[in-house]
């Protein structure tokens, strides 16, 4: 910094924190800089003394204000008392003006009142003038059958009528009234007579639209009777042909209709409007006329044979026809519910992604709605004797059961690892109740799944069944997953059918729908699948675990506490590997937990077998967590949950094993503090492993009293 900065040396000197020393050394950084020290010190005082020269001014300044200051605030004062004065006034001429304002609308809504009231009364006589005119139109249009005029006619004058409904007594209005309505009878004979001529006589082209737009001028049930005469006349044919005909013609009715609906869309379809639904109307016509015959027919109990034809042929022409007759609707995406799963392939992401922009941008997505009225207007009729049609289900049901194990080599899916019978099974079901839904019947429905339900429980005990005897094979071990796979396939599958179930009866029904029993049932099946596989691998490598218990094991003759039984390693890897493959990782939890008791079972009795385990006991316990270190690895008991359940099931024989490594003295507080769950007979059948006498054990059984009794005071003061 050089002197001559004015602006900042009078920076520095502003600060209330000035530092002298600071200001200094930055003034002179070095030694060649005070060569200019008297320079520096003449600028200084000069700058001093002109600073001192601006503080007399401003104080001579200030004085001089200080005398005038008495006279500013007077003159501040006398303004302030103008101002508000003057804001007074303005006060009181604004609440004047909102005063005339007010009274001046209060003279004006009157007048407002009155206008509108004329202008009410203009458009009612323009209203009552209109009606004889509109009536003379109308008079003239039936005269030249000009249809299409009819209709606007007539909906004019309805809306006339309407406006005036209040007041449809009054001398004025009431000749008017009767006048439209005689003349919309005299039309409505016209149009019959027409429609009598163009319709039941011949065909029906363009021409017969205007017509159409008549009679929906009417705004009553004159469309609704037009097409129920012209259906039931269109249909005369089949009563008169299949009235009194019997179940074996079922097929026959259901051509003789699509021909009917062929003709109609050949010679009539273009003489209706698209917004009649003509094809839907004879398609509902004709389903009624049908249920008639088939409830005269199936008055007295049909061929078996005949009665399930006719029903599963008339189940499929109703779905047909909810599909044929089916509406689209739009559907969007919830935002609150969780999104699902993608693939990861690239298609997965595409769909993904659309997923996410439809549901943040409120897309929606078409959907096609059957029409489920359809479902049961026809099979309806066969309830009757839905007996017949329950038991047919079940033998056929039955049957595919009965399929199961007897060619296993063709029964595995080795792609989904499961048997292709339940595939079938399910399949069976899910038809079944689709076809039983033609009932309508609620009762039908439950009788069903009651039967579904029987017969899953059968299905899974049967698989139970055909287990593999002496398992050796991958093959066999290949068929004992794809059967625990299937059974728990079959715990899913029983809840979505008993939902397709609800979703077809009322709410009162639902209750009664219950699938708990059916799925304890088919888990204690899988259960003892389970632990079949779990005993088989745990037979397989008994000896070994034997031999890790009492340790009697060697390798290469050569006493190693790192390592397990070469036969033990291998068998748990090779077949845990095919499990990983080849289960459901539903059913690979399951069998983890189940596999590791057995084990430790094992190992447990052999220990508890050993003489003079005490001696052993450093080793074995070595081989135990060596033991428990593979089965983790295995079973893939990767989670926190899944390590402290194998924790848990190797906790006891860890403690027996600690007790016995651990000196006399510190046998009886260690076994307390360290079991899961003391118990005197627990430590007392440990203190005979280590061979205790019986002495000793009284000993340590009153030793372990107290120390128990100590606890027990400890954790509950």
């Amino acid at each position: 910094m050089s002197v001559n900065d004015v602006d900042k040396i009078d920076t520095l000197l502003a600060n209330p924190k000035f530092d002298a020393i600071s200001f200094v050394n930055e003034l002179l950084p070095n030694e060649q800089s005070l060569e200019n020290l008297e320079d520096c010190i003449k600028k200084l005082k000069l700058r001093s003394t002109r600073i001192n020269s601006s503080i007399r001014e401003a104080v001579r300044s200030y004085s001089v204000l200080g005398d005038r200051s008495e006279i500013i605030l007077a003159q501040t004062q006398n303004s302030i008392v103008d101002l508000t004065k003057r804001i007074a006034d303005i006060h009181d001429q604004a609440t004047d003006t909102e005063t005339i304002v007010s009274r001046f609308c209060e003279d004006i809504k009157p007048l407002d009142n009155a206008k509108r009231s004329l202008q009410t009364s203009i458009a009612a006589l323009n209203r009552l003038l209109m009606i004889p005119k509109s009536i003379e139109t109308l008079q003239a249009s039936i005269e030249r059958n000009d249809y299409h005029q009819c209709a606007s006619d007539i909906l004019a004058l309805s809306s006339l009528f309407e406006y005036f409904q209040k007041y449809s007594k009054m001398d004025q209005i009431k000749p008017f009234y009767n006048q439209f309505y005689d003349l919309k009878r005299s039309l409505r004979n016209r149009i019959n007579t027409e429609l009598d001529s163009k319709l039941f006589r011949g065909s029906a082209d363009e021409s017969n639209i205007p017509i159409c737009e008549a009679i929906d001028a009417f705004q009553d049930d004159f469309r609704f009777s037009t097409i129920e005469l012209f259906c039931d006349k269109f249909l005369g044919p089949y009563d008169e042909a299949y009235r009194d005909s019997k179940l074996k013609d079922i097929k026959a009715r259901f051509q003789w209709f699509k021909q009917r609906i062929d003709f109609f869309n050949k010679q009539y379809q273009k003489g209706f409007p698209k917004e009649w639904r003509m094809q839907y109307h004879i398609t509902t016509s004709f389903c009624a006329k049908t249920t008639n015959h088939l409830l005269n027919v199936l008055n007295v109990t049909p061929n078996v044979k005949e009665y399930l034809f006719a029903f599963e042929y008339t189940v499929k022409f109703e779905q047909k026809m909810a599909d044929a007759f089916a509406t689209e609707d739009t559907v969007y995406i919830n935002k609150d519910e969780p999104m699902p799963e993608f693939e990861s392939t690239p298609e997965g992401i595409k769909e993904k992604y659309k997923y996410i922009f439809d549901r943040d941008n409120h897309v929606g997505r078409k959907i096609k709605v059957p029409a489920n009225e359809f479902i049961g207007m026809i099979a309806g009729a066969f309830a009757p004797h839905m007996d017949l049609y329950l038991q047919a289900e079940r033998e056929s049901l039955d049957k595919v059961i009965s399929t199961a194990g007897q060619k296993l080599s063709e029964e595995l899916d080795n792609q989904n690892h499961i048997l292709n019978s339940s595939t079938a099974l399910i399949m069976a079901m899910k038809k079944t109740i689709d076809k039983c839904a033609g009932f309508n019947l609620a009762q039908s429905l439950l009788d069903l799944f009651l039967i579904i339900k029987e017969l899953i429980i059968k299905y899974v005990t049967t698989l139970t069944r055909i287990l593999p005897s002496r398992p050796r094979k991958d093959e066999h071990f290949h068929l004992i997953c794809s059967i625990a796979n299937t059974s728990s396939q079959l715990l899913t599958v029983i809840s979505s059918l008993s939902a397709k179930v609800k979703d077809l009866v009322s709410d009162d029904t639902k209750p009664a729908i219950n699938v708990e029993d059916a799925r304890d049932s088919i888990s204690g099946e899988l259960k003892k699948q389970l632990v079949y596989l779990s005993d088989v691998i745990v037979k397989e490598c008994e000896q070994p675990l034997i031999q890790v218990g009492n340790n009697q094991w060697r390798e290469d003759d050569e006493l190693d506490n790192t390592k397990l039984p070469q036969k033990l390693t291998q068998v748990v890897d090779d077949r845990f590997v095919l499990l990983d493959e080849w289960l459901f990782p539903d059913n690979f939890n399951r069998i983890r937990t189940t596999f590791v008791s057995r084990v430790v079972q094992v190992v447990h009795d052999s220990l508890f077998r050993t003489k003079n385990a005490e001696a052993q006991a450093a080793r074995i316990i070595q081989s135990i967590k060596e033991l428990k270190q593979l089965l983790i690895d295995c079973t893939k008991a990767d989670s926190k949950m899944a390590k402290k359940r194998v924790d848990t099931e190797f906790a006891q024989i860890e403690t027996e094993l600690t007790v016995l490594c651990c000196p006399n003295v510190a046998m009886t507080g260690t076994y307390v503090t360290k079991a899961r769950t003391p118990t005197k007979d627990h430590f007392v059948s440990i203190l005979k492993l280590r061979g205790c006498t019986p002495e000793e054990i009284t000993n340590y059984s009153q030793e372990y009293d107290q120390i128990y009794r100590e606890m027990q005071a400890e954790e509950n003061p």
